[in-house]
């Protein structure tokens, strides 16, 4: 007796599940980000004042044969030729607000590049929370409307993210170069070096698998990787230090001023310089630890690595002013934290999709994430508008004193014979010489914005200065409402 075998069923081609679309809520990401870094519209900064004359100081010197100012570049953190430059010419072509669309078109950049890195480590859900968790930080926010070179040196490191990911040694010639360009634009960029080099070294597909954690122990170190990060760290410092060969003493001055030979410009307590962290990130903190927690109960070690470099990355500014003890740009500099914790983070809150109800949880979380946000790039942007002083006064040719003397001398670029002195170049001569300076009449017109400046060595400099001021001849008219109110004393 045989037994015939039954024909095997028919292959039917597996019914594949159709990806879902992620296109409309990121597009409704992106128009968050857009609309309400444009409601973040003060006046003009005085880091952006600065970078757009020094800009166009070069740009006329090139072009016209002006003469470049003694000071060019002298408190730059960046080399003058490269952004400011920048940022000159767009504000010749139009004006702030250009000069300003160039950094939100710098964040969304980065949004795609961080969309990229986390769904080719995670998936493609986990990249969209990385980008909206990412664009929704309130420092980002912050910079993603103001003109400074800050957007786009998050913009160079997330590119040199994204390239020392690729294999190959193509990018040897790509990412030198492009990590030369983020430390000549910022100066203080070179802290991220070591570790975007570190980061080259990850293979996407080494971090999506679970190892048992003594097979991960046996080294397996990827040799052609390492050697050419350390040739990338060579060929870097090799274009750094020709560029320096090629920058004039002002610059060195200013490299020494800002970076190099730092010291705090406006103390303030580490304490409150440490509790100002969480203050301002810590949605994308919070995620991005629960992400490394989810990483390591899946047992991907490798992953887990990768995210101990991503935390101790995005805390280096942060810990570096805090030990310095400085307090200028401390919460502007948590958008570079942010770059680096949001595709950890992203993964944080993508990881238990598979509850059913994880959607209505997450759409609440990015919610509360995007108004925290909300809120505190709002306080980011409560630095004196000077735009009602620029309607106010008529300026004529003579010397100027301000507390804030280089946004006015935005407004008075083209007028050479209008000369602007700061308060606090005054106040450090200490205060014979402020009393003496109001008795001779030395300035044409001092204008001062009433309240606290957030310096207890500049508050008593400016109490001293005001009540000079009122036994003076000076006359006295204020512009703007209680709260933000300019004093203008005029001869």
């Amino acid at each position: 007796m045989t037994t015939v075998a039954a024909p095997a069923p028919p292959i039917t081609p597996e019914k594949q599940r159709p990806q879902k679309s992620f296109f409309a809520p990121l597009l409704l990401v992106v128009g968050t980000v857009i609309f309400w870094a444009m409601t973040l519209n003060n006046g003009i900064f005085i880091d952006e004042s600065l970078y757009i004359r020094t800009g166009r100081a070069y740009i006329e010197y090139w072009d016209l044969g002006k003469v470049l100012p003694q000071n060019a570049g002298q408190s730059l953190s960046g080399l003058p030729v490269l952004y400011p430059v920048l940022a000159g010419f767009l504000d010749m072509v139009g004006g702030l607000m250009l000069v300003r669309l160039f950094s939100l078109a710098c964040i969304l950049l980065t949004m795609a590049l961080i969309h990229s890195i986390t769904s080719t480590i995670f998936n493609r859900r986990a990249g969209l929370i990385a980008a909206a968790i990412f664009g929704f930080t309130g420092p980002v926010l912050y910079v993603a409307y103001l003109g400074t070179f800050d957007a786009l040196v998050i913009l160079l490191m997330a590119c040199a993210w994204r390239l020392g990911m690729r294999d190959g040694w193509t990018v040897l010639f790509l990412l030198a170069p492009l990590l030369t360009l983020m430390v000549a634009t910022k100066y203080t960029a070179y802290v991220f070096v070591p570790s975007l080099l570190v980061l080259s070294l990850f293979r996407h597909y080494t971090l999506t698998h679970s190892v048992p954690f003594r097979q991960w122990l046996r080294p397996h170190l990827p040799w052609k990787r390492l050697v050419r990060a350390v040739a990338v760290g060579f060929l870097t410092a090799d274009f750094l230090y020709i560029a320096y060969l090629f920058t004039n003493q002002t610059t060195r001055d200013g490299l020494a001023f800002t970076t190099t030979n730092r010291e705090a410009l406006s103390p303030v307590a580490r304490g409150d310089l440490a509790t100002g962290i969480p203050d301002f990130i810590w949605p994308i903190f919070f995620a991005a630890l629960l992400g490394l927690f989810w990483l390591i109960k899946a047992q991907r070690w490798s992953a887990v690595l990768w995210s101990l470099v991503l935390i101790g990355t995005a805390l280096l500014l942060p810990v570096a002013q805090i030990k310095l003890g400085e307090g200028v740009s401390f919460q502007k500099h948590m958008a570079y934290s942010a770059m680096f914790l949001a595709p950890l983070a992203g993964w944080g809150l993508a990881r238990p999709w598979k509850l059913s109800i994880w959607t209505p949880v997450l759409t609440w979380c990015l919610i509360v994430v995007f108004m925290w946000g909300a809120f505190r790039s709002h306080d980011l942007i409560q630095y004196p508008d000077v735009r009602p002083v620029a309607e106010k006064v008529k300026f004529t040719d003579g010397t100027y004193l301000s507390s804030s003397a280089d946004s006015l001398s935005y407004y008075t670029s083209r007028d050479p014979d209008v000369v602007w002195e700061t308060t606090f170049g005054l106040y450090d001569q200490g205060a014979d010489a402020t009393q003496m300076a109001v008795w001779e009449q030395r300035y044409d017109t001092i204008i001062i914005h009433a309240g606290a400046t957030g310096s207890t060595i500049q508050d008593e400099g400016q109490k001293l200065l005001l009540d000079t001021l009122s036994t003076s001849d000076y006359e006295l008219e204020t512009v703007g409402e209680k709260g933000d109110q300019w004093l203008i004393y005029t001869k």
